[in-house]
């Protein structure tokens, strides 16, 4: 359809859209402007106009003239209060309708002053004015008081209020916080949604059906029911929110207030007594009628007849019987083990599951021509007695809260054995292999993929999603950071290969990065083999006794237990290992840093190492190679081993021995200090078969074991951050001369050398 452009005129117009997106100015006179469908824009200029606005009628905005007449926007049929999201944009107001994309932005609302803003009209007479407005979306605690002999409507907004009615059929919303209703006398209604907070309602027992009204989106299943002293709590499933019922069982049960779900379904007071008091009940529904029926606590025996009903079993080992019609039954955690017996009469019935109970809760099996759903985590189940004695297309869909549902031919497949291939679309895809070994590709969307027993591969593909082996040894591929993989205690080998830093979940042993890009990958406390790419990887193996092997890149390796192994190729890059524990580092892996504040050994192997102590006390050894060992704080024993070792050493670093035993002509091994050591800082002296090299003013040296044992046993250089170098033959001058020299008194430090003497002045001797 065309977008239509509508100008009114000066009289009272009544001016609609169709379905394209149109534009309607009313101008003078009190005008009505209906959109319609589509994305319509509605002025209805001067006057007292009225904006309509139904389900399905698309994204509207209203431009509202403020000339002191009180223009309203009225909702349609099936609109109500907890229907509607309030949201602010700038100086404008959104009403969005739950459940849908359908919303109503009123332009420069808030703007204006209260008093000169549109009313929201509800069809079952409701309002909101204003100030209304104002409490719904800015938080405090109201105090509100209905007027004698009115019918009204009060809502209390965010905030912690105290709404009171009159001697009229009031209307009551708490609304977000944790309000206190009391309509008084009259037949009240009280309304309560998802996100209300905890709310206490004390009714009027004068005779008059009072009445709470649950919002869209609470169902019978999602309601916990219990009594405390004379007052009822129901308790909304998977949150915080309740709301009680004051002083509900001081009366007999027909003068209490009813109960009353979005989709019709009804407590009274006798159906609440069933729920908490165990008894057998026997409930049976009379013909031509479409019921509820729950039996509550006990094991119950429930009939429906030729209606559409509805039967709860609740707590207990019930029999539900609908007979014909289309029915439903309903089943939730902690309703026992129930048999249903749904007549195949060509009209469609359902089991419909509680609101916590999702696709990857349910067991399925077959027993005989029964199926059976068992609850994951629990003895509760479900048979549906005759269901494979007919045709697929005849039994009763399992539907979930989640709105995902299984007909006859998708609990075929799932205990089909055969191994399925199944692709899915740029949606939301759910995707069930059943038995088999099976491949579910979920392609765009964010999918759900289960792949039940066998050896799965399951690749959800774009999007976040969520992917189920079960059973099996079972491969999954990650390749956006919001997918999850969810694998079952027992249920085989699995390998997970991602395109995406990844941390193992519970229950999976194996990770394999994917790709080029230099990732993370994280074990869990199993036993976990990681596998990197040919980018620069970190892997952590976490508990457990981890095989990690990095790959091509120059890979980060932690270990944390001593049954850890890394392994690493030739020429695979340069790597690191960060340990917690002692460590040898095997073939092909050059650097070692170890972890924490034990006294830990690190010990290099056949190439140029570097090795990094943490701050205890630590034995670094390079073995083989041009090492390179720093033993940073803490006492540490430094041992070079053959090749052109080098020792780091640096202001804190306490006293650190250093061992080299490298009679290999023309390789020299040196100390290398770190900035803020000069030569002009350091003593030397003998100490038996040691030579001390010590930093004046601290209490930091370093011991060099055996050095007048031969020179095998000696450090080549010593070499300055400023690129000077210090001999070993001038080191041994240093000393002689260093001896003829006594320290001030009270002081134990020598200066190094006295003013007038210098490196260049001293002989360079042979050592013996």
């Amino acid at each position: 359809m065309p977008d239509l452009f509508v100008v009114g005129t000066s009289q009272d117009d009544l001016l609609f859209g169709e379905e394209g997106n149109d534009t309607l100015i009313g101008l003078e006179g009190n005008d009505t402007l209906e959109g319609r469908a589509g994305n319509d824009m509605l002025d209805g200029g001067p006057g007292a106009d009225t904006y309509v606005f139904v389900r399905g009628g698309g994204q509207d905005t209203v431009f509202s003239f403020p000339d002191g007449q009180q223009d309203r926007l009225r909702l349609g049929s099936g609109i109500g209060m907890t229907d509607v999201d309030l949201q602010v944009q700038g100086g404008d107001l959104i009403l969005t309708l739950q459940g849908s994309n359908d919303s109503v932005r009123i332009a420069n609302y808030l703007n204006l002053a209260p008093q000169d803003r549109l009313n929201i009209e509800f069809a079952d007479g409701a309002l909101w004015d204003g100030l209304a407005i104002d409490r719904k979306l800015y938080p405090s605690d109201d105090y509100l008081v209905g007027q004698l002999g009115q019918s009204e409507t009060l809502d209390g907004g965010l905030g912690n209020d105290m709404v009171f009615g009159g001697d009229g059929d009031d209307i009551l919303y708490g609304d977000a916080g944790d309000d206190l209703l009391d309509g008084g006398t009259g037949s009240d209604t009280y309304v309560y949604g998802r996100g209300d907070g905890q709310d206490t309602i004390f009714s009027w027992y004068d005779g008059q059906q009072d009445r709470l009204r649950l919002g869209g989106g609470i169902g019978l299943a999602d309601v916990n029911v219990t009594a405390e002293g004379s007052d009822l709590i129901l308790s909304l499933i998977g949150g915080n929110d309740w709301v009680r019922l004051s002083y509900y069982f001081s009366v007999p049960p027909e003068y209490r207030p009813t109960i009353e779900f979005a989709d019709g379904a009804v407590w009274d007071g006798f159906a609440i007594d069933r729920k908490l008091i165990p008894s057998d009940d026997y409930l049976a529904s009379e013909p031509g009628q479409n019921v509820t029926l729950d039996g509550g606590l006990g094991n119950d025996l429930l009939f429906g007849s030729d209606g559409d009903d509805i039967l709860y079993g609740d707590g207990g080992d019930d029999l539900l019987n609908g007979g014909t019609g289309s029915d439903t039954y309903v089943f939730g955690r902690g309703d026992g083990q129930d048999t249903i017996f749904s007549w195949y009469d060509g009209q469609q019935d359902r089991l419909r599951l509680g609101a916590s109970i999702g696709l990857t809760d349910v067991n399925v099996s077959a027993e005989g021509n029964d199926l059976v759903l068992s609850l994951s985590g629990s003895s509760d189940s479900v048979r549906l007695s005759y269901y494979f004695s007919v045709p697929p297309e005849y039994r009763p869909n399992i539907e979930f809260a989640d709105g995902a549902l299984w007909d006859g031919l998708a609990i075929e497949r799932k205990l089909s054995p055969v191994n399925d291939f199944l692709v899915g679309t740029d949606m939301a895809d759910t995707l069930d292999g059943g038995l088999g070994d099976d491949t579910l590709l979920g392609l765009e969307g964010n999918d759900l993929l289960i792949g039940d027993a066998g050896n799965d591969l399951l690749d959800g593909g774009l999007g976040e999603d969520r992917l189920h082996g079960g059973g099996g040894d079972d491969t999954y591929v990650v390749n956006d950071q919001g997918d999850v993989v969810t694998e079952l205690p027992g249920g085989g080998v699995d390998a997970v290969h991602s395109l995406v830093d990844y941390s193992l979940g519970a229950e999976i042993e194996t990770l394999m990065l994917s790709g080029t890009t230099a990732l993370n990958g994280t074990g869990n406390g199993l036993n976990n083999l990681l596998v990197g790419n040919i980018g620069a990887n970190t892997l952590d193996g976490g508990a457990g006794a981890d095989q990690m092997l990095g790959g091509a890149g120059d890979d980060i390796y932690i270990v944390d237990t001593a049954s850890d192994m890394v392994v690493e190729s030739h020429n695979a890059g340069t790597d690191l290992v960060r340990s917690q524990v002692s460590l040898v580092l095997g073939s092909h892996v050059e650097n070692l840093s170890l972890l924490g504040a034990s006294g830990l050994n690190g010990t290099g192997n056949e190439l140029g190492n570097t090795l990094i102590g943490n701050s205890g006390n630590n034995r670094l050894t390079g073995l083989a190679g041009n090492d390179w060992l720093d033993g940073g704080l803490g006492n540490d024993t430094l041992v070079g081993g053959t090749g052109a070792d080098n020792y780091l050493f640096a202001r804190g670093y306490g006293i650190d021995t250093v061992q080299e035993n490298d009679n290999v002509s023309r390789v020299r091994d040196s100390v290398r200090f770190a900035p803020g050591i000069a030569q002009s800082d350091m003593r030397y002296r003998r100490v038996g078969s040691n030579l001390e090299a010590s930093v004046v003013g601290t209490s930091d040296k370093l011991v060099f074991q055996n050095w007048y044992q031969g020179s095998r046993y000696r450090v080549e250089d010593f070499r300055f951050s400023d690129g000077s170098v210090v001999t070993a033959s001038q080191v041994q001058s240093l000393v002689g001369a260093m001896a003829t020299f006594t320290a001030p008194s009270g002081s134990s430090v020598f200066s190094p050398l006295p003013p007038r003497v210098g490196l260049q002045d001293i002989a360079v001797g042979t050592m013996a």
